[in-house]
């Protein structure tokens, strides 16, 4: 992802809350994969908060508050049992051993899951994005970086990855903190 383009990302009123560098090894071992770096760049960048208006972007915050650790341990449980119950829907992308191995970093406000696959870890270090609709009734591969993520729900192409209720979402971060965190500039 170009320096650039994270800075054509106004940041909306809030303080934001970054992960220390201890908690990406940390997170990455637990989760057992390489996190990419426009993702890495991302976090560094805005930390923890609501991208676009709907998702938050979960970053490692050592387990505590809202951090990726706690997350992605309890979404990839409700996947599995998603899958267990015969509850996943694939289309247009998706399939039983591609879901069962998604690592979740983000969500939406309306129920979607953001999530990484670590088998399609290509040599620039990037992973695919797939966003699972609300209830599990969708698999849609997004993108290969944050930066495509985000063209992605900030255009026509949101119809696609959301559903052809949705309109082009805007372009922008709210970080969203809490007190005794660090934060930017400390």
């Amino acid at each position: 992802m170009a320096e650039d383009f994270l800075g054509d990302i106004p940041v909306l009123t809030g303080i934001p809350q970054l992960p220390e560098a201890k908690h990406f090894a940390e997170c990455e071992q637990q989760m057992g994969l390489r996190f990419p770096p426009s993702y890495i760049q991302f976090v560094n960048r805005f930390g923890y908060g609501r991208l676009c208006e709907l998702f938050l972007v979960y970053v490692p915050l050592g387990g505590e508050f809202d951090s990726l650790e706690l997350r992605w341990a309890e979404i990839g449980e409700t996947i599995r049992e998603s899958l267990e119950a015969d509850l996943v829907e694939f289309p247009p992308d998706g399939s039983v051993d591609l879901v069962r191995g998604l690592c979740p970093f983000g969500v939406s406000e309306n129920g979607h899951t953001v999530a990484w696959d670590p088998s399609s870890h290509a040599e620039d270090g990037e992973l695919d994005i797939y966003m699972m609709g609300n209830k599990m009734l969708s698999v849609t591969r997004v993108g290969r970086s944050m930066r495509e993520f985000v063209r992605a729900v900030s255009s026509a192409d949101v119809k696609r990855v959301l559903g052809i209720g949705y309109e082009p979402l805007p372009i922008c971060f709210r970080p969203l903190g809490s007190s005794g965190r660090r934060t930017a500039g400390t």
